[in-house]
């Protein structure tokens, strides 16, 4: 059988995008935040959020029952055996701001510097 060189160069472009790709499902973990917030100007009520890696490993995917957010991440110090996610929040008033959202040794910049005046004690939700 005889391979093209349009065969051989598909094919060559069909592997190296399969090994660029990355299952973000193999880093995936639950948070359960007992709160209601707001992340990206949006609402999000209490409940369970999914944390994953994005596509390339660059960025974090939190997805909850109102939708989901990526953000593009930075080295972090690792978290222990026992969390895999930590989501951390500032308290204005009534209100919980997403701070920070960490999957293993990746961290997103700080979320909510635009609507803080003062620097705060984080709370956190950790994955259970």
């Amino acid at each position: 059988m005889k391979l093209t060189l349009h065969s051989l160069i598909l094919a060559s472009v069909t592997m190296a995008a399969a090994a660029l790709t990355v299952n973000p499902a193999a880093a995936q973990t639950k948070v359960n935040v007992p709160f209601k917030f707001v992340a990206a100007g949006k609402n999000c009520p209490a409940g369970t959020y999914s944390v994953q890696t994005g596509n390339l490993g660059n960025s974090i995917k939190l997805s909850g029952p109102t939708g989901s957010f990526t953000w593009i991440v930075r080295p972090a110090d690792p978290l222990t055996q026992d969390e895999q996610a930590s989501l951390k929040f500032d308290r204005v008033g009534q209100t919980y701001l997403l701070r920070s959202v960490q999957l293993h040794a990746q961290v997103t910049s700080r979320l909510d510097k635009k609507y803080m005046q003062a620097p705060s004690a984080p709370l956190i939700a950790r994955n259970e």
